[in-house]
């Protein structure tokens, strides 16, 4: 857990200069050498020395913001992550949202992590919850729409439809106040709810979010892309989907880790539903073991790897199996991939 927790939180980085930077969705050269003073739902606006007017970038086009000079509780809440205890981490992000309450988008930065914390710690209760605070009480903070998106990815990694298809629902109709992105993310996360009723029409749908996303949110594209192939599956393509997740993987270094351990996840899945049992393997412990950093990722690779070893032959392979199911609902047990680990 300590590697997932540790890489889940990568894009915060503590700075000691007296300035603060601001990251773009889009890739575009940071800027830095400013003084953030809010993120809303609307804007980032900051200043920047020698300039007497305060300058704002679209919300929507923030991947992240680095505060300076972070309080001693969000350091120890980042050292807490190092050695794998998301719980204490989330408490320390809350007391250090009291720290900063002058100001107010690092304050809301702190509850949105110490929410993210709970999640990738496996505390979904407590997730939502933490999401549900900073929505009620900072209903003005760019990370609302990150927390309402988040929120329904925790119902969806639960299996619990309902929930999350009113959280995705939600945003989709305010997605105008928050922009393009949203919308986007929302009907992403709608399609994917309803491909296993509908996985042509998904397959269409993830198309088109791709195409529209490519070059103003590339990792929403990305994202849809992934779902590309697993359309493909659902559809019974299985051939031209494993060379879809192939080329993914082939070009894997033009990709974030997150995107590659989804395409090997996806390979896997290709493959196994063609019954070559062994080469499906090889895909899920690639995920396992090399990028046991990507939370989202785990679960799925390690309930398929089980699978693929009670139908490998061999002395220890059914050893093996029961030891990654019971792993998958030891420390996944809000997955929905837990329930199926359950069922051996």
């Amino acid at each position: 857990m300590r590697n997932l927790l540790v890489a889940s939180f990568a894009f915060v980085t503590v700075v000691s200069a007296s300035a603060d930077t601001i990251k773009f969705v889009d890739g575009r050269k940071p800027v830095d050498s400013v003084t953030v003073i809010n993120e809303t739902t609307e804007k980032v606006e900051y200043r920047r020395k020698g300039v007497p007017q305060p300058q704002s970038y679209a919300a929507e086009l923030i991947a992240d913001v680095e505060y300076s000079e972070p309080p001693e509780e969000f350091l120890a809440a980042m050292d807490a992550f190092g050695v794998g205890d998301a719980k204490a981490a989330a408490g320390l992000f809350i007391v250090a949202a009291g720290e900063v309450e002058s100001k107010k988008g690092f304050a809301a930065k702190c509850k949105y992590m110490a929410a993210e914390a709970y999640r990738i710690g496996g505390m979904s209760g407590d997730a939502v919850a933490a999401y549900d605070d900073l929505i009620k009480n900072q209903p003005d903070s760019r990370y609302v729409p990150l927390a309402r998106l988040n929120r329904g990815l925790t119902f969806a990694r639960k299996g619990d439809e309902k929930n999350a298809r009113d959280a995705f629902d939600t945003l989709l109709k305010d997605s105008a106040k928050f922009g393009e992105r949203f919308k986007h993310e929302s009907e992403l996360q709608l399609a994917i709810l309803d491909e296993h009723k509908d996985p042509s029409g998904a397959l269409a749908k993830y198309n088109a979010i791709a195409a529209a996303t490519e070059k103003t949110y590339p990792s929403v594209a990305s994202q849809a892309r992934l779902r590309i192939g697993r359309a493909m599956i659902a559809t019974g393509d299985t051939a031209n989907a494993t060379q879809f997740f192939q080329n993914i993987v082939d070009e894997r270094a033009a990709s974030s880790a997150e995107i590659v351990a989804g395409a090997y996840n996806g390979l896997g899945r290709a493959l196994y539903e063609q019954k070559k049992y062994k080469d499906a393997l090889f895909c899920f412990l690639r995920v396992y073991t090399v990028y046991n950093d990507q939370s989202a990722e785990q679960p799925e690779a390690m309930y398929f790897a089980a699978k693929c070893f009670q139908q490998v032959e061999g002395p220890e392979s059914k050893a093996r199996a029961q030891t990654l199911l019971q792993r998958v609902v030891r420390e996944y047990p809000d997955s929905s991939w837990a329930l199926e680990a359950k069922k051996g």
